[in-house]
Parts: structure tokens; sequence; C-alpha cells
């Protein structure tokens, strides 16, 4: 059935997204590598991974762009090799996989959490200044956990009115 099909197309398309991810991030290290062309003057400091991470966003810069696009693609090919190998009952194909939640509504999760977390630093400290790493890790746990319920309520709204708005959200 279906779920074999969605197998098959995972178990096709993984080590092309995989190849592609590594052809990417082996562009990404020639040209942070070479330290010139690709990173809009954001030269390395030194060889640190950090300096060698720290990639020019804005204005884009190939460096970023082969990077990140490297990394999904990786763990897209990850995932689609994962997917093949799961039967159709595993705890990773249930539709409560939160993984799996949150990939269905992923421009809803983001919405909320966005405007979600700034309300919500706001309301304690009186700003959305830096807390520190502890308080980002807190406040990342207290949204998926909070916003797992929004996101399953909203995929069943959008499984029911397939030619709504919410096709688009």
């Amino acid at each position: 059935g279906a779920a074999r099909d969605a197998r098959g197309v995972a178990r096709r398309f993984a080590p092309r997204c995989a190849a592609a991810g590594v052809a990417a991030l082996a562009l990404f290290a020639l040209v942070r590598g070479l330290d010139g062309y690709g990173n809009m003057g954001l030269h390395r400091d030194d060889g640190s991974l950090a300096q060698w991470l720290h990639v020019s966003k804005y204005p884009p810069a190939l460096a970023y762009a082969a990077l990140e696009l490297g990394l999904m693609a990786v763990a897209l090919g990850g995932f689609l090799a994962l997917e093949a190998r799961l039967r159709p009952g595993a705890a990773f194909a249930s539709p409560r996989n939160p993984l799996r939640v949150y990939g269905e509504t992923a421009l809803f999760f983001y919405m909320l959490h966005f405007v979600g977390l700034m309300v919500v630093a706001v309301a304690l400290t009186g700003n959305v200044g830096q807390r520190g790493l502890g308080s980002a890790y807190a406040a990342t746990a207290a949204a998926l956990v909070a916003l797992y319920p929004l996101c399953t309520a909203w995929r069943r709204y959008k499984r029911a009115h397939p030619r709504g708005f919410a096709q688009y959200v």
C-alpha cells in the first residue's frame, strides 16, 4: 500500500540526498578553507571551529548556503534512510511522533513559538534580552511541550479542511 510506496521513495532518495549534502559540505570546506571568495569578507581569525562556522547569512554567501543546505540534505538523507527501514507500526512512524507532528505543522509551530516565547519573556523579565544558554534550553523545552497539543490540533484541522487557508500554514 501507501506505506510500502513511501518506504520505496525514501529508499531511492536517501542516498541522493546524502550525496548532495556531502558535496555541499565539501564545497563549504573548500570555500572556507580558501578563506576568500564566498563568505562576504568574514575572514577567519584562526583555525578554530567557531571561526570555521562563522559564515555570512546577510548578505547571503556561498559558504552559508553550502553549509546550511549540506547539513539539511545530510539530515534529510538520514531520516529518509531511517524511514525506509521502519516497519509501518514502528514508534517513529506513529502519527503521534513529535518529529512527525512538528514536521507536518512547521510554519504553524514557527509562528506560535516565535510570538509565544517573546510574550513569555516580556511577561517574566520585562524585556527580550539574553538570559543565557540554560534559559534558552528551558524555554525550548517548555515551548515544545506547550505547543505539541496545539500543533496536533492544527494538523487535525488541516486534514479536515484540505482546500482551506490551512493548507498554506
